[in-house]
C-alpha cells in the first residue's frame, strides 16, 4: 500500500524481513515487540498475528504491518544507496514540524491522537 504507484521502490536496504507467529522479545532492547525495524541491520520484524489483525478491521487504526513497512520506508529515503530522496522535501519538512509539535504535547502530559 505504501508502495502504490512507486514500482522503482524495492527497499533495497532491508535485504531480511522476519516474520514471527506472535510478538517477539526484541533483541535490540529485550521487550516485547509486535514489529520493527532495525536500519543497522538492514532488517524488518513483524508478528504475523498482528500483521493479521492490522488488516481484520480497517477502523482499528492500529496496523502493525503498514506502521513497519512507514518506518523502512522513511529509513530507506535517507540511506544512500540510489533509492534515497524519493520524499518530497517540502512535504517531510512540514510533516517534521508537526511530528516534533505532537511529541512535545505527549511528553508534557496531554493526550493526542497519536501514541508515544
Amino acid at each position: 500500500q505504501l508502495l502504490l504507484g512507486r514500482p522503482e521502490i524495492k527497499l533495497r536496504h532491508f535485504e531480511r524481513f522476519q516474520v514471527y507467529a506472535n510478538a517477539y522479545r526484541s533483541d535490540r532492547n529485550d521487550r516485547w515487540h509486535q514489529g520493527e525495524v532495525q536500519p543497522r541491520k538492514g532488517l524488518v520484524r513483524i508478528s504475523w498475528r498482528h500483521f493479521l489483525h492490522g488488516y481484520s478491521d480497517p477502523r482499528d487504526a492500529h496496523n502493525v504491518a503498514l506502521h513497519e513497512l512507514a518506518h523502512a520506508f522513511w529509513f530507506e529515503d535517507l540511506i544512500p544507496n540510489g533509492e534515497q530522496g524519493f520524499l518530497d522535501p517540502e512535504l517531510k519538512a512540514r510533516w517534521l514540524k508537526r511530528a516534533d509539535e505532537v511529541m512535545t504535547r505527549i511528553h508534557g502530559g496531554e493526550e493526542v491522537l497519536f501514541r508515544e
